[in-house]
């Protein structure tokens, strides 16, 4: 069975959405910091953007894909993100506070999105 890569229009869709509508909407509403193709790998993205919060002396959550999964993304028709929290040791409950938030913010923007509800575990969004 092959698998169906995305059309250039289905990735700009998707990424549209999450840039322009998804990721607004939780910053202004739920103080999370959310990036897109953002850093190199998922820790130096929690570590920079752990940082930009405590500058602005919030406790946030954060959500965010890499520029390696950006890759992926476009390739595959979907992208992975990533959530944590910008306290130093975050609890299980305020990192899946923070998937709680992204999850419905996706799906109230049509997106489609896969996710076990667990602190440990990236939520994917695909086409």
């Amino acid at each position: 069975m092959t698998m169906k890569l995305p059309t250039t229009k289905e990735y700009l869709r998707v990424r549209s959405t999450l840039i322009k509508k998804v990721f607004p909407s939780l910053r202004r509403q739920n103080s999370i910091c959310a990036r897109g193709n953002f850093a190199n790998t998922q820790t130096s993205a929690i570590f920079a953007l752990s940082e930009q919060c405590k500058r602005r002396g919030k406790s946030c959550g954060l959500v965010f894909w890499t520029t390696q999964e950006n890759d992926r993304f476009r390739e595959g028709g979907r992208v992975i993100l990533y959530i944590s929290h910008s306290d130093d040791s975050p609890s299980s409950q305020q990192i899946i506070d923070v998937g709680r938030a992204v999850v419905a913010e996706c799906k109230e923007n049509g997106l489609t999105v896969d996710w076990n509800g667990k602190a440990n575990q990236a939520i994917e969004v695909s086409l």
